[in-house]
């Protein structure tokens, strides 16, 4: 009797250690959970700085409608149809203010170089203005709101002067034989271009429907 008694009570203490390490590994889990978890969770942490100087006083009496951003320098539109120029800590550049819409500014192109921006408006106009020369500037209008404009990234150094632009149909502009304008339809029939990106030799655009890329080479 002896002998099963304290079997009895090795096996119960026995099982009270296991029991035990058991609850400790569910707590070590337990743990470990709540850590990834507050990894997890915990966002990112950019280091930003705020744009003051002149861009703030533009804002205090326009808002923004669009932006480009260019090594040199920003290009922001605004509602009122008016295209500013500053440098990155938000003073307007001199002499760099372009009011050739009359309306919402909606898209904002610029040429890898910096030496042009072209930009576009519901009143369906379009402009490519140099920032130091004047040779190549171009104002077109069309019948029909334009969303959305892009340069060729080399067009203050080739000889076509290639832009693309987005009414209710995609069209390519160039400069042809004799120096003579020349617009090509790229793509139509799918609703308004919204948005286009010309990176290289590929033209990139989005309608109400779907998005396209172009090879262009």
């Amino acid at each position: 009797m002896a002998e099963n008694t304290e079997a009895k009570e090795e096996q119960y203490l026995s099982s009270e250690e296991e029991d035990s390490e058991e609850e400790d590994s569910e707590e070590d889990d337990d743990g470990d959970n709540e850590d990834e978890e507050e990894e997890e969770a915990e966002e990112p942490k950019l280091k930003y700085e705020r744009i003051r100087n002149d861009l703030e006083k533009i804002l205090e009496k326009h808002a923004a409608s669009c932006m480009a951003v260019h090594s040199k320098f920003l290009a922001m539109g605004t509602h009122w149809g008016t295209v500013h120029v500053l440098d990155h800590q938000g003073n307007n550049i001199n002499e760099k203010e372009e009011a050739v819409h009359t309306t919402t500014v909606n898209q904002i192109s610029l040429d890898q170089n910096g030496d042009y921006i072209a930009s576009c408006s519901d009143d369906g106009r379009v402009a490519v203005t140099g920032l130091y020369e004047s040779e190549h500037n171009v104002v077109q209008v069309f019948d029909c709101p334009i969303k959305a404009v892009a340069l060729d990234p080399k067009f203050s150094v080739g000889s076509s002067r290639r832009y693309v632009t987005g009414g209710d149909k995609l069209l390519l502009h160039e400069k042809g034989l004799f120096n003579r304008n020349k617009s090509t339809v790229i793509h139509e029939g799918e609703g308004q271009i919204r948005n286009i990106q010309w990176r290289s030799c590929f033209i990139a655009w989005s309608n109400e429907l779907v998005s396209f890329l172009k090879d262009n080479s």
